[in-house]
């Protein structure tokens, strides 16, 4: 005889918690949820896509905008926008020697640290 711990329902009674999956690619990145039946479900961005370029774009420093619009600042002005970051995950400068070349933004000079990409007068890991 098994014992089930349901609070008074059973199991396909209970709320379940919102369940969300986040596919972090190094060029695009998806995100999606498991609706109540179990079945996963893209979520869509503002601009009705699913697949969204994993790019960060800044202005005066902070944060503005990112995804497909980030990808039209980085192409408009490539100083101003971050991506492929994934790449730099987990590693410090003396990691990066060679490819510090084909960077175009602008990294964090501490050795002794992970990565941090600097953003006018603001760094981020």
């Amino acid at each position: 005889m098994g014992i089930e711990i349901g609070f008074g329902r059973t199991r396909s009674q209970q709320k379940r918690s919102p369940v969300i999956g986040i596919d972090l690619g190094t060029t695009n990145s998806l995100v999606a949820r498991i609706d109540e039946d179990g079945s996963p479900v893209l979520i869509h961005g503002e601009d009705g896509k699913v697949i969204v370029p994993s790019i960060i774009a800044f202005e005066d420093g902070e944060v503005s905008c990112v995804g497909n619009e980030a990808r039209d600042v980085l192409l408009k002005s490539p100083k101003d926008a971050v991506y492929s970051v994934k790449r730099l995950m987990g590693k410090g400068l003396g990691d990066l020697e060679t490819d510090m070349k084909r960077i175009p933004f602008v990294l964090d000079e501490d050795k002794g640290s992970v990565v941090r990409v600097r953003i006018d007068h603001n760094t981020y890991t």
